[in-house]
C-alpha cells in the first residue's frame, strides 16, 4: 500500500512532474539576465548558449541555411531536463523552424524599450564603438548605433534583432516577457505586475508555484544577488533618459520609431 502511494506521488504529484523543454531568445541588452535568473529560481537548470554549442564562433556570422536540419538535431540534444537553451534574436529563424517541428517546446521572448537597449549597448560596447568613430561621448556613440546599417565587428544592430524576434510573436507556445514587467518596484516598475509576470513564466514552463515560493523569488529577483552575468550594469526603467537629448530623440524616432511601436512601446514627441 505504501509503495503504491509513493508511486502515485512520483508520477502524479505536481512537484514531482518535469516541465517541458524550453528556451529563451532575447534582444541584446534587454535585461536577459533577469529572465535567466527567474528561470533558474523557478527550476534548477543551467543554460547553454546556443550559438556556441552550434559552433558559430564569429559574432554576427550564423550560417543557418543549408545546415538547418543538422542544427535542429543538435538543439534536440541540448534542451533536456537539466538545461535550457539561450541566445539572442539573431537565431530566430532557426528557432522558428524548431518550434514548428517541436510544438511541445516552450520558448520565452525577452524584449525591452529599444532606447534602453541602445544605451546599455553603448556603455557595454564603448571601446568597440571607438574603434570605428574614435574618441567620443555617449551622445555620439548612441547616434552611431542608431545609424548603424549593418553589424560591425562585435557590435550588433539592435533593429535587426527586434525585427527577427517579432517573427516569433504569433507562434504557439511562445511567451513574450517585457523587461519592464519583471523588474518590480526595485527597478522602477510595479510589484503586482512583477508577480503576474513571474506566474506567467512559471505557468509557461509548467512549474508549480505556491505563494511562499513566489514571494521568495520576488524578493531576490531584481539586483545583483545571485547574478552571474558579467554584462549587468543597471536595470532601472527609464534610466535611458539620462543619456538622451532632443537630437537623439529625433534620430531614434526616425530610425527606430516603426519597430519601437511594433514592439508595443511608445515614442517621445
Amino acid at each position: 500500500m505504501i509503495f503504491r502511494f509513493i508511486l502515485f506521488l512520483f508520477f502524479f504529484h505536481p512537484l514531482c512532474s518535469h516541465s517541458p523543454h524550453f528556451g529563451l531568445i532575447s534582444i541584446p541588452k534587454s535585461g536577459t539576465h533577469l529572465i535567466i535568473k527567474c528561470l533558474q529560481l523557478l527550476q534548477d537548470r543551467n543554460y547553454v548558449i546556443l550559438r556556441k554549442e552550434l559552433g558559430f564562433m564569429k559574432l554576427n556570422k550564423f550560417p543557418v541555411e543549408g545546415n538547418r536540419t543538422k542544427l535542429m538535431k543538435k538543439i534536440e540534444s541540448l534542451a533536456d531536463s537539466e538545461h535550457f537553451i539561450f541566445d539572442h534574436a539573431h537565431l530566430s529563424s532557426l528557432l522558428k523552424s524548431y518550434l514548428i517541428r517541436h510544438p511541445d517546446f516552450r520558448l520565452i521572448l525577452g524584449i525591452r524599450d529599444l532606447r534602453a537597449t541602445l544605451v546599455s549597448q553603448a556603455y557595454y560596447r564603448s571601446e568597440d564603438i571607438e574603434k570605428f568613430i574614435g574618441s567620443s561621448d555617449m551622445s555620439q556613440k548612441l547616434a552611431y548605433l542608431m545609424s548603424l546599417s549593418e553589424p560591425k565587428g562585435n557590435i550588433a544592430k539592435i533593429y535587426r534583432h527586434a525585427e527577427a524576434i517579432m517573427t516569433l510573436f504569433n507562434l504557439p507556445n511562445v511567451l513574450i516577457v517585457r523587461f519592464e514587467d519583471l523588474v518590480g518596484a526595485k527597478g522602477g516598475g510595479n510589484d503586482d505586475v512583477q508577480r503576474k509576470t513571474i506566474k506567467k513564466i512559471a505557468n509557461h514552463i509548467q512549474v508549480p508555484l505556491d505563494p511562499q515560493r513566489l514571494e521568495e523569488i520576488q524578493s531576490i529577483l531584481f539586483g545583483n544577488e545571485g547574478i552571474s552575468s558579467a554584462t549587468f550594469r543597471t536595470g532601472s526603467i527609464d534610466a535611458w533618459r539620462n543619456d538622451f537629448n532632443p537630437e537623439l530623440h529625433e534620430l531614434f524616432n526616425k530610425n527606430y520609431g516603426t519597430i519601437q511601436l511594433a514592439l508595443g512601446y511608445f515614442l517621445d514627441e
